[in-house]
């Protein structure tokens, strides 16, 4: 019988990719990319030191997925463009010499965010609802969003599939969509954020058709089938901007 420790550093394998430990990085915002929107070189560094100190899954920091609209915090990551495909490639190739298994989060900020953090200036939703807490980064309330027109949708759905494409090129092992925290993909799945009554609105099955028919299915088309494709949910967000996924989850009900 094996112990809690033997199986935290015992290997697992999914697909064709074996973890030697059930140890990882998780994604932390950085906010240190330059202009580029490259990170910094100590930021890259730090990733490959946890996986020379034994990590066997390192993520990368949350990665905005287009130039218009997805930022929501100073100095964001992206991986659309050459240089910065050729920057990340540098790391996943010390990721895998160190034995680690690499992978990519993809993000738009949606309403969390504000009109100067954004190269467009724009700060869209599935709805014009903003959050109900103050912006921690420069104290202000956040700005009303704009509501998603049908080529804002398939704007950002390209947008997660470029970087998605730019991931695989960068030769990550695995990509997660950050569908969690209140962020963009979150504010269709809930009611609370998401009031729309067209085929993006109302039932569970519309709120989930950004994420489930549309994002997921779209990465999907540009990446290899040996490449790990994960989806980060979340019940809830923040205490101060409540929503939940399961309106009746509380009762023991979905």
């Amino acid at each position: 019988m094996k112990t809690d420790d033997n199986v935290l550093f015992s290997p697992l394998t999914i697909k064709n990719h074996t973890f030697r430990n059930r140890l990882g990085v998780a994604p932390m915002t950085r906010m240190a990319a330059g202009r580029d929107a490259i990170p910094h070189q100590d930021v890259l560094d730090f990733l490959v030191r946890r996986a020379e100190n034994g990590a066997g899954l390192v993520y990368t920091e949350a990665i905005v997925t287009d130039y218009e609209s997805a930022q929501g915090y100073p100095n964001q990551s992206r991986i659309t463009t050459q240089r910065q495909i050729d920057a990340w490639k540098q790391v996943t190739a010390a990721l895998k010499r160190a034995g680690a298994v690499s992978i990519m989060q993809l993000f738009h900020c949606g309403r969390m965010a504000w009109e100067d953090v954004n190269p467009a200036g724009r700060v869209i939703a599935p709805s014009p609802l903003a959050p109900q807490q103050v912006n921690p980064l420069n104290g202000d309330p956040y700005p009303l969003p704009e509501e998603m027109s049908a080529f804002d949708i398939e704007h950002v759905i390209t947008g997660f599939a470029e970087s998605a494409r730019g991931a695989a090129a960068a030769g990550f092992d695995g990509i997660e969509i950050h569908g969690a925290h209140g962020h963009l993909i979150s504010q269709f799945l809930s009611s609370y954020s998401n009031k729309r009554t067209d085929r993006y609105g109302g039932s569970l099955a519309n709120r989930f058709r950004f994420a489930r028919e549309e994002i997921i299915q779209a990465v999907k088309a540009f990446i290899p089938a040996h490449t790990l494709l994960f989806f980060r949910i979340s019940i809830g967000a923040f205490q101060t901007c409540p929503y939940r996924c399961f309106p009746a989850a509380r009762n023991g009900r979905t």
